[in-house]
């Protein structure tokens, strides 16, 4: 029977976000009194986007989704999708509403009212889109399904557009 050992390191780099990704990897195999060491880099992390890239992204979204804005609350699951997407932080209402202005020139088929937002964002609502409830949220039934359907969508086309950078 062969005796093998396996040796792994890693140097880690967190980013803003919270995520870790390993920045160089080191393996060393050994069998018997054979040594091999494998050491590779992985693609360093791509930074949040700037301001810019932000605008750039909502702006090619928006057009895609904006027909399904049927009322005022329908912001709520854009603006969560942009929380879970990282182009925006949590509870920061004015900002989302200053993006979503500054990407699409138009006039918007429904204002967005920061308050109400603020108070959306409550029970299952208060999490990432794949964790909503319809049990625990402020909405039910078809509400619930439209809202959750176009939070996927555009947390969906956000992350192709990410993933372009």
């Amino acid at each position: 029977m062969e005796n093998i050992t396996k040796d792994t390191n890693a140097t880690y780099v967190t980013v803003q976000s919270g995520g870790i990704y390993i920045k160089e990897l080191h393996i060393t195999v050994a069998r018997q009194d054979e040594e091999q060491t494998v050491t590779t880099a992985a693609n360093e992390p791509k930074l949040p986007p700037t301001a810019e890239q932000r605008i750039s992204i909502m702006a090619w979204v928006l057009p895609q989704i904006i027909n399904e804005i049927t009322n005022q609350r329908m912001w709520f699951p854009v603006y969560r999708a942009c929380v879970d997407a990282s182009l925006i932080d949590k509870s920061r209402f004015t900002e989302f509403s200053n993006l979503i202005q500054q990407a699409y020139s138009s006039t918007l088929p429904y204002p967005i009212n920061v308050q109400d937002l603020s108070r959306m964002e409550n029970t299952s609502y208060n999490k990432s889109i794949n964790q909503w409830d319809c049990n625990d949220a402020p909405v039910q039934g078809k509400r619930f399904n439209d809202n959750q359907h176009i939070g996927e969508k555009v947390k969906k086309l956000i992350q192709q557009k990410l993933d372009e950078r």
